[in-house]
């Protein structure tokens, strides 16, 4: 059996990295012998490489918002599809011809920015043959589309034959009720919850400290506001915000600045260190700033041999409680509140209408000291699986093979087919 997954592994942004891999992980290990490719939409073919339509170091997107409203809704409209089509149409049908399954998921990718996603999507589903079966898991939907988007999300079920849809909270779910009456949604968990299994091969072990350490996630704050949908609603955030924190923290805390690989995001980690290094008192606080991790891996690494975890990065809090360490959460979207929500950890996510300082400060301390409920984490992980279970139990429901490799898939998935 060949399954394709659509999503978006190799963004600059790690977190998707690390979805991807546990979700091929999960389903190559429950379905032994099946084939998993992952097609990018962004068009990247590696980590760190590859994603351009218009050539290496631009960005079409960045060009287009350039031009008057006008041309920026023709563009959209007429030349991105047939540019998307040109340089990504043959690559994607060479991958995806031969695929018994289509999963798109997980992460945020039912969203429309510039139709980014609506348009990639659709192509990539139509790249695979006429009536695949198509199962969505995981996934992230956002509340505001333009109606084009949902013209495009809905030509790629018509390609095929939606067989499944899970979100991964229940706001996502709320949102693809909204945008497709009658099309039934299930809620599972983020396969990210899996880091700690998926990765326990990579991650070395925790040096020996004196001290706890504070793995402090930064973010561009412009970066976070674009992919908003209230830019206003980012809490925190800016070089002073982190400076704060070196002052307060660093008597207490072990402190490591670290990003989830996005170039922006890397960007103001190089100004926060340098600001820092320039200030005589907080360059001897000891603070230090990781370098940015180049595959989901080393971002995993940096995270697992912390103690504690702040950032408003959702997969940076994810991976940090999958390896049960206790994480504050940083508003700026709603998908970081549904996550803090599901654990029952509400009390460590700080709302984006903070403007004290002060009380992320008494967050981070409370939450080190707490540290986490073992109990609900390994309900968690636990859940995670049985959704990946479900997946299973469905795509081998929709793909039907031959006898002879439907005997050895469903003597693999009969526990499944039965929970």
């Amino acid at each position: 059996m060949k399954i394709a997954l659509i999503n978006v592994k190799y963004s600059p942004n790690l977190g998707d990295g690390v979805i991807a891999e546990c979700l091929e992980a999960g389903l190559k290990e429950r379905i032994p012998g099946t084939t998993v490719v992952s097609v990018d939409v962004g068009g990247r073919d590696g980590f760190g490489h590859g994603g351009s339509l218009v050539g290496k170091g631009l960005g079409l997107m960045r060009i287009v918002r350039t031009l008057p409203k006008p041309l920026q809704k023709l563009t959209d409209a007429y030349l991105v599809p047939l540019l998307v089509k040109a340089r990504y149409g043959e690559r994607w049908r060479e991958t995806l011809h031969d695929c018994d399954a289509v999963i798109v998921g997980g992460g945020q990718l039912f969203q429309d920015v510039d139709l980014y996603f609506p348009m990639r999507i659709a192509r990539a589903v139509r790249s695979a043959p006429r009536g695949v079966p198509i199962l969505v898991y995981a996934v992230g939907v956002s509340r505001r589309w333009t109606p084009r988007a949902v013209r495009l999300f809905a030509s790629a079920f018509r390609h095929g034959e939606l067989k499944f849809a899970a979100a991964r909270d229940d706001l996502s779910a709320r949102h693809w009720a909204q945008h497709f009456p009658g099309l039934q949604v299930s809620v599972t968990r983020d396969p990210g919850l899996l880091a700690a299994e998926c990765y326990r091969d990579v991650v070395g072990a925790k040096t020996n400290n004196t001290r706890k350490v504070l793995a402090i996630g930064v973010s561009d704050l412009h970066e976070l506001q674009q992919h908003s949908e209230r830019s206003a609603d980012v809490a925190f955030g800016d070089i002073g915000f982190y400076q704060e924190l070196i002052r307060r923290l660093s008597g207490d805390f072990d402190l490591r600045f670290f990003t989830n690989g996005a170039d922006l995001d890397n960007a103001f980690l190089e100004g926060l260190k340098q600001a820092t290094e320039s200030d005589a008192a907080l360059a001897a606080s000891g603070a230090t700033f990781l370098a940015p991790p180049r595959t989901p891996s080393e971002l995993v690494s940096q995270i697992a041999e912390a103690d504690g975890i702040l950032s408003h990065r959702l997969h940076a809090n994810i991976v940090g409680y999958s390896f049960g360490l206790p994480t504050v959460g940083l508003g700026w979207d709603n998908k970081l509140k549904s996550f803090f929500e599901s654990t029952g950890r509400s009390e460590f996510f700080i709302g984006a209408g903070q403007t004290d300082i002060g009380a992320v400060i008494t967050t981070v301390r409370r939450a080190m000291d707490a540290g986490y409920d073992e109990i609900k984490r390994l309900e968690t992980i636990a859940e995670t699986k049985k959704g990946i279970d479900a997946l299973i139990a469905h795509l081998i429901a929709a793909v039907a093979p031959t006898k002879e490799r439907q005997g050895n898939y469903a003597a693999h998935a009969l526990p499944i087919l039965k929970a």
